[in-house]
């Protein structure tokens, strides 16, 4: 699609929009699943999945960003401004890149972990309501919430891991999961 992209390129010149064609370059392919390329039609490849399970944009960016690209070696977790201030096409690798679930999670509960305290309740929002809450609505306390937040944002990966960290404060009965009592 380069050449294409190249073509209009020019023709935006000649009709005055654009001052010059910029410098292309490729990024690897995200290998998915079983070392298979990642393709638009996977379910891996949806961002609405991400949004839904309540991952940070910030997160997930700087996740994305560092598929077959490095800044340090020894940190993993950067601010947009600092990807941006960091990134030169030359130093991205041109090896596929492998899509690592458990280390994008690590990276958003870091980027979580960052969020002041009033970010990171408003943050919640949508996950402490129908219909991911499992409480009734009227059973929510927004004063409790506040106190227990802070405690919380130490616990979650997602946003949506949330409503399991504090469901003993809205339940009227406690939420038996028979999976934790086996591992116990």
């Amino acid at each position: 699609s380069t050449p294409r992209q190249i073509a209009l390129y020019r023709a935006l010149i000649e009709l005055g929009i654009a001052k010059d064609t910029p410098a292309f370059g490729h990024l690897p392919y995200v290998m998915g699943e079983g070392n298979k390329k990642l393709s638009k039609r996977d379910p891996q490849a949806s961002l609405n999945l991400y949004r839904e399970r309540g991952f940070l944009p910030e997160g997930l960016l700087n996740y994305l960003s560092l598929l077959g690209w490095s800044i340090a070696e020894d940190r993993d977790i950067f601010s947009v401004d600092e990807l941006i201030a960091a990134f030169d096409i030359k130093d991205v690798n041109a090896n596929p890149a492998r899509f690592d679930l458990k280390k994008c999670e690590h990276i958003n509960a870091e980027h979580i972990r960052m969020l002041d305290v009033k970010a990171f309740t408003e943050a919640c929002g949508p996950w402490l309501k129908a219909p991911f809450a499992p409480w009734a609505p009227e059973a929510f306390d927004a004063e409790k919430w506040t106190r227990i937040a802070p405690y919380a944002q130490t616990r979650v990966t997602v946003l949506s891991d949330i409503t399991d960290n504090v469901d003993f404060l809205f339940l009227d009965e406690p939420v038996e999961d028979e999976a934790s009592w086996t591992k116990a």
